[in-house]
Formats: C-alpha cells, sequence, structure tokens
C-alpha cells in the first residue's frame, strides 16, 4: 500500500536450542571442576599439523599461566626430567609408528622449576583409511600419590630391617595361613628357606604340627 511500510519475518520457538546450550556448558563447567579436583588435564597433538592443543588444567600442572599457547612436541617433551625424557620420547614413538597406547607416571619439571611427578597417557587416532593423524591423552598431577607411597615403602622397609635384626624367630601368617614374613632366625628354627615358604600355607609344609596339636 503506497505510503506504508511493510515489515514481514517469521518467529521461532528457540527455547530448546538454548535448553541444550545450557545443558553443555554446565556439562562443560563440570568436566572442568573435575579435571581441576582430581588435578587432570588433557592434551592432543595433530601429527598432520605438528599442533598441540591442551586444556587449562594441563599448563596448569605445568604451572604455565591461563591462555599460554601450547607448546611444539619438542618443547612438551622438554619439560620431562632428563632421566625421564628418553622414555616419555620412546613411548610416544611407539605409539605414532606401532599404534601403542601408553600410560606411565613420570616425573616434569614445571616453568616453575618444581619437580613435579605426572601420570602421562596417550592413544593414537586414525582417519577413516586407519593411518594414525593424531595422539590425545591425559596428564593427571599425582605427586601426592607417590609420595605417600615412597612413604609406605620407606615404613616397610625400615619395619622389615627391624624384624629382621630380632634375635628371636617371627614369621607372619596372612588370614588364609600363609606365611608372609619370616625373618632369618626364623628360617634357622624352621630349616627352611623364606623363598620356599613365602606364600605357602603353613599346615601343608608343616603337617607334623597338625599331629601334635
Amino acid at each position: 500500500v503506497e505510503g506504508r511500510e511493510i515489515l514481514i519475518g517469521n518467529v521461532q520457538d528457540v527455547t530448546s536450542i538454548k535448553s541444550n546450550e545450557e545443558k553443555l556448558e554446565r556439562q562443560a563447567r563440570r568436566r572442568q571442576l573435575a579435571g581441576h579436583l582430581a588435578q587432570l588435564g588433557s592434551w592432543h597433538v595433530d601429527l598432520v599439523t605438528k599442533k598441540i592443543s591442551w586444556c587449562e588444567e594441563t599448563a596448569a600442572i605445568h604451572d604455565e599461566p591461563e591462555g599460554m599457547s601450547p607448546p611444539t612436541l619438542e618443547e612438551a617433551i622438554g619439560y620431562y626430567v632428563p632421566e625421564h625424557r628418553e622414555r616419555i620420547h620412546d613411548q610416544f614413538k611407539a605409539c605414532i609408528i606401532e599404534g601403542k597406547a601408553f600410560d606411565e607416571i613420570l616425573q616434569i619439571e614445571t616453568a616453575k622449576g618444581r619437580r613435579v611427578w605426572v601420570r602421562a597417557l596417550g592413544e593414537p587416532k586414525h582417519n577413516l583409511k586407519g593411518e594414525i593423524v593424531a595422539v590425545e591423552g591425559a596428564l593427571q598431577d599425582v605427586t601426592e600419590l607417590v609420595e605417600v607411597r615412597e612413604k609406605a615403602e620407606a615404613i616397610a622397609a625400615q619395619l622389615t630391617q627391624t624384624l629382621e635384626g630380632m634375635s628371636d624367630a617371627f614369621f607372619l601368617l596372612d588370614h588364609h595361613w600363609r606365611f608372609s614374613f619370616i625373618n632369618i632366625q626364623a628360617e634357622k628354627l624352621l630349616r627352611r628357606e623364606k623363598g620356599d615358604l613365602i606364600g605357602k600355607i603353613v599346615w601343608q609344609e608343616f603337617p607334623s604340627v597338625v599331629g601334635s596339636a
């Protein structure tokens, strides 16, 4: 109609779209929180472009600032301490050539000079032709777990040393009546070596004891 403006359009209900977007955002936040609490981060190496991508938690494990550009593959391997560098290099090489996944406990030196124990996991990714085109995985800070294990091993070693130094015969049996520890004096008393008795049931190894009981 002359002299009038006509607006033509349509209205679409986007409630379901917004709901899905909010759901995805919540899931992403939960994954991020879970990764932070577990000190677990992800990483991805594109073998075609040679580019690495990693998440914020992986950067944090390396003491790198949020938003930092991921390192090159050579730089990433360079974070590992010298005594573990060849090991991770060989594992990564076997992954891209032979398709072998890896799961290793190794140590890195962070950007702040801290030595951190990490669990490094990686697996190959194939294209439609079956060619390995990428490696992706996860990195977890397991320093506290390693330290607890080392303390437990130190205590166990100290206890063993104490029991071995006793002047009396001493041995331990588990709940299945199997030998779990035998000191030197017990070897002499039983006239058997611990290597022959550990894991064996006492009644089967010494039936005469049953008969006299």
